[in-house]
């Protein structure tokens, strides 16, 4: 079924210094890579055709697509490594490969997304062609929407209408944006060459020339931003409290060692059931999360270790490890 163009050419601008080091899709969020959230829901929807876009650490880019077509998938990359080209020009960029399919799926690359129904990317393509819609947008609830968070605005009939803090016309009902889309590729009558945003400056306009933009609306699903330390840290603490059975099958699918949990009065730790247990309870305080490894020597308090840290001094406290 049709292609995922998942955004991962980001800088990562709010996770800096962490960002320096490592692409944020390959960040790890209870040891499974915030890239492969989407991918899980992109493979349960049947897509088996991929496209990354790369600016920031391009080599990381090209190794996540490597890890992702080890999966049995064909998996493209777009290269924005001369200019960082925003949403639409995102797209532009991969025009050529992009306008191959009638439809095709945009996710981005660092958002968590755990729907109470796994098919809803499946969904999304099925309304896309049902109402032959310019757009499909994937939405759901979410406290700071208007607040820190723009609005999608849509009437009555699910029409999107625009976009922003403020409605752009009377009647109109605000919801949060998750981060995945479905565009025809009609998309490419009104996109502009070069540099643009793709909400703003482009389906705005096509919403105005009487183009028709559908919003689906889930209500059980749990949607985390991780575009910052703090941000991160509380996704990672969600995820154990409300989701963890959810993460585990994540894992299962990729194949991936299963997490585990240890809770004592002074720690809660996260480590992946391939980490040796004799010494977790040693030098650990607060929330820790753990990939496999030996950390023996090193002391850590309210930390998120990735895979193969540098560990450059013995102790680390309120911090991401990477």
């Amino acid at each position: 079924m049709s292609l995922c163009f998942m955004w991962t050419a980001g800088e990562g601008r709010r996770l800096r210094p962490f960002t320096e080091k490592r692409i944020k899709p390959r960040f790890e969020l209870l040891n499974l890579p915030l890239a492969y959230y989407g991918l899980y829901l992109a493979r349960n929807a049947g897509i088996t055709n991929y496209l990354f876009n790369k600016h920031h650490l391009p080599h990381q880019v090209d190794e996540l697509a490597q890890d992702v077509s080890a999966l049995g998938v064909d998996v493209q990359v777009s290269d924005e490594s001369e200019k960082l080209l925003g949403s639409g020009g995102a797209l532009w960029k991969a025009k050529p490969i992009l306008e191959q399919h009638d439809y095709f799926l945009i996710a981005n690359g660092d958002e968590v997304l755990i729907p109470g129904n796994d098919k809803v990317i499946r969904e999304l393509f099925d309304i896309a062609k049902t109402k032959n819609a310019l757009c499909t947008l994937l939405t759901c609830n979410h406290p700071d929407l208007l607040n820190k968070f723009n609005g999608v605005w849509v009437n009555d009939k699910k029409q999107v209408r625009g976009f922003g803090k403020s409605s752009p016309e009377s009647g109109l009902t605000p919801t949060h944006y998750t981060g995945y889309k479905v565009f025809s590729k009609r998309i490419f009558e009104y996109l502009p060459d070069g540099e643009s945003n793709i909400f703003y400056e482009v389906v705005k306009n096509a919403i105005d020339q009487g183009e028709v933009v559908i919003n689906h609306h889930i209500g059980d699903t749990l949607w985390m931003e991780t575009g910052n330390p703090a941000s991160f840290f509380k996704a990672s603490q969600r995820l154990c409290h409300e989701v963890w059975d959810d993460v585990q099958v994540r894992l299962a699918h990729f194949e991936r060692p299963l997490n585990s949990q240890l809770k004592t009065d002074t720690a809660h730790i996260v480590f992946s059931s391939e980490q040796k247990t004799q010494y977790l309870l040693e030098n650990l305080e607060g929330f820790v999360s753990l990939p496999t490894g030996d950390f023996r020597g090193h002391h850590f308090k309210n930390c998120i270790v990735q895979s193969s840290p540098e560990l450059l001094q013995n102790s680390y406290h309120d911090t991401i490890v990477i």
